[in-house]
């Protein structure tokens, strides 16, 4: 069994963006495509990106969608976690286009059934076995928070800028200056 996978959510509804983030240029791909691939690089094993209900995106990609639409990112978490066969996943959003960057401090951490920066449920290495317990806090707290709450987490200090979300046009125009 491959160990390490990862999960691209990419099933928000990019309402401060006033675009769909997912298919935002990144130097030439599209963000969703470059944020797979990154995954798919730094983890060495197979990557979901997770989509809403009717959601278009890019070939190529390994789709699978959330069942239920506007449940927010827990149900998309549920979703790719479900899809996976690996022991664990980093999970990132689709608007963090340098995620990657922090996978090395996640897996040098005290193995856990979440590895997260403060404040930073995304960017994050999850234990895949996490979709059941996911999946019953769904209907009652489907907060990612409220999940590392509630799980064995080890919370690891700092903001690492790697971890910045687009959420903005200002923010994405800043991001693809740099």
């Amino acid at each position: 069994m491959t160990t390490l996978g990862g999960i691209v959510l990419a099933g928000g509804n990019s309402k401060r963006m006033g675009t769909a983030k997912a298919l935002l240029d990144w130097h030439g791909v599209p963000l969703v495509v470059h944020v797979a691939r990154a995954v798919a690089a730094a983890t060495n094993g197979p990557v979901v990106v997770v989509a809403a209900p009717g959601q278009v995106l890019p070939e190529g990609l390994e789709v699978v969608r959330d069942p239920v639409a506007d449940r927010g990112p827990l149900q998309g978490l549920v979703a790719g976690l479900a899809a996976l066969t690996t022991e664990r996943a980093f999970v990132c959003a689709t608007d963090q286009p340098e995620a990657v960057a922090v996978l090395p401090a996640l897996l040098a951490a005290r193995a856990a059934d979440v590895v997260a920066y403060a404040g930073q449920p995304l960017g994050a290495l999850y234990r895949t076995g996490l979709a059941a317990v996911a999946t019953q806090r769904l209907p009652h707290d489907a907060s990612l928070r409220g999940l590392l709450e509630a799980v064995d987490t080890v919370t690891l200090d700092g903001a690492p800028a790697a971890l910045r979300s687009l959420d903005t046009p200002g923010d994405y125009a800043a991001a693809v200056r740099s």
